[in-house]
């Protein structure tokens, strides 16, 4: 069993719960779906925002750090209900980068790539 067996599913179809507010790196506060790699995410949501905020700076523009929402099977996105099918994306909508941590499972099972480098890509 996998760590990411451990995550729980959200029943399909019907209205999909809302994640709460999220943060630069921020997870909601009521489900912990996989610690490592909520972890994982957190440090390459804060690493990727360090280093735009950065270039935005040297060209005296204004950055807006992007926000994460880790979600399990499906979620209510403020661009309409998104699933684990459609990958991580990011919605100019809501401002809001979401991820579903099984999608890290499925790089390693479905594509034979696991690993950091191919979870951060």
């Amino acid at each position: 069993m996998s760590k990411l067996d451990k995550i729980p599913q959200f029943p399909s179809g019907g209205e999909l719960p809302s994640e709460g507010a999220p943060s630069d790196a921020s997870i909601p506060a009521s489900e912990d779906p996989d610690a490592e790699l909520a972890s994982f995410a957190k440090v390459l949501i804060t690493d990727t925002n360090d280093v735009w905020q950065d270039q935005f700076e040297k060209a005296n523009r204004k950055y807006s750090r992007a926000k994460l929402v880790l979600f399990s099977g499906g979620v209510q996105s403020g661009c309409g209900p998104a699933s684990a099918e459609m990958g991580p994306f990011y919605c100019p909508a809501d401002s809001l980068v979401y991820i579903d941590l099984g999608f890290f499972q499925e790089l390693d099972q479905r594509f034979g790539a696991a690993g950091d480098f191919a979870q951060a890509y």
